[in-house]
């Protein structure tokens, strides 16, 4: 029987969300549904019951690899046109520094 590299076993351990102890040796606790994120603009603990997170939270960490769980999160992402775009030129006057008298 081959051994398998301790790479894959923190890799897989990831990936489903065990825990694990990482390459340093620092010891990472699995992964749980966090509380209650107090969010205001989309009220997520209002609009999705906890037995809905708990589902979809396992459905993520059961899929079979990273990839899988990249393409279900980036199919989840809605890309919208920028409404306003801002200078990053500070203005001059305001980014003088200010010398003490």
């Amino acid at each position: 029987m081959r051994k398998i590299p301790k790479a894959n076993i923190i890799k897989m351990a990831k990936i489903k969300g065990k825990e694990h102890i990482n390459h340093k040796g620092k010891f990472i606790e699995k992964c749980d549904i966090g509380r209650n994120c107090r969010c205001e603009q989309f009220k997520c603990n209002e609009n999705i019951n906890k037995e809905t997170r708990v589902f979809l939270f396992e459905q993520f960490y059961d899929m079979k690899n990273k990839n899988e769980q990249d393409v279900r999160l980036s199919g989840l992402i809605t890309l919208y046109e920028i409404k306003r775009r801002r200078s990053r030129v500070r203005n001059l006057e305001a980014a003088k520094p200010h010398s003490a008298r």
